[in-house]
């Protein structure tokens, strides 16, 4: 089958996970001829398949001592490429969108919290600034991790970042029924240890497979049960990560260290 989407070309990774890209250009490939299929079906807007993003994670994350797997909604502005890489170049350059990462809530906030957690979950107060985390993004001895959008075509249709509610639905709707399995073979691929989704709706949390409920010790934080080739993985549904108004202390950083502790990830 032809691919005509853009695969990551990162240098950096260990062969290890050399292999693991390889997985997941197949499995983009696959998915991305079931999205071009219900297009030609005349299914939804012909124009989709050339908007797919590929995603995965960056150089040295199955190093890290808890391999972190956060899922957000969809990219923006990013039709035909590859998430990784492109962020990867921005992250390095200390600029997203015309401002630092560090400026950013959503880009901080996944620098702070992957950085604590694969740094042992790192006292609030010990966690380097963020220009420092941006040198030492997937560089020996400092942090990685994993990201997988829910919806892999970029939203092209707004200036703002409001989610493409029809591309999403389209998507989801395709996905399921090329009978693929997708976004749980995804993850399985990824294998993380633990998985921190953006204010999921009941409807894609139960996609991702085989999911349960858990006694939360936060009223805020969905904490989940997901299997993924027979390991049962501890998947947490946060605020999303864009939100204002939320603290990155208390409202993202604290939640998802007292559960990881309580359920004793990575041990």
């Amino acid at each position: 089958m032809a691919i005509e989407i853009t695969l990551t070309a990162l240098e950096g990774y260990t062969p290890r996970e050399r292999e693991m890209n390889q997985k997941l250009n197949e499995l983009f490939a696959e998915w991305h001829f079931c999205l071009k299929a219900g297009a030609t079906a005349g299914n939804f807007n012909p124009e989709w398949p050339a908007w797919f993003v590929t995603d995965g994670f960056y150089p040295l994350y199955t190093e890290q001592k808890k391999k972190i797997l956060f899922l957000g909604r969809e990219s923006y502005g990013l039709a035909g490429h590859s998430y990784i890489d492109e962020l990867y170049g921005y992250y390095k350059g200390n600029t997203v969108g015309g401002a630092t990462v560090g400026q950013y809530p959503f880009h901080r906030r996944l620098f702070y919290v992957a950085w604590g957690l694969t740094h042992d979950c790192q006292p609030w107060s010990e966690i380097p600034v963020i220009s420092d985390l941006a040198v030492s993004l997937a560089e020996p001895g400092g942090f990685s991790f994993a990201f997988m959008n829910f919806c892999k075509l970029s939203n092209e249709t707004e200036a703002s970042t409001r989610l493409n509610e029809s591309a999403v639905a389209a998507f989801l709707e395709c996905s399921k029924a090329a009978g693929g399995d997708f976004f749980n073979r995804e993850i399985g691929i990824l294998e993380p240890d633990l998985i921190i989704t953006m204010k999921f709706r009941e409807e894609w949390l139960n996609s991702l497979g085989e999911i349960r409920s858990l006694p939360s010790s936060n009223a805020e934080l969905g904490q989940f049960q997901l299997k993924v080739g027979g390991r049962d993985i501890l998947l947490l549904n946060s605020f999303h990560y864009s939100e204002r108004f939320k603290k990155d202390k208390d409202d993202y950083y604290d939640p998802v260290v007292e559960a990881v502790k309580i359920y004793q990830v990575g041990v």
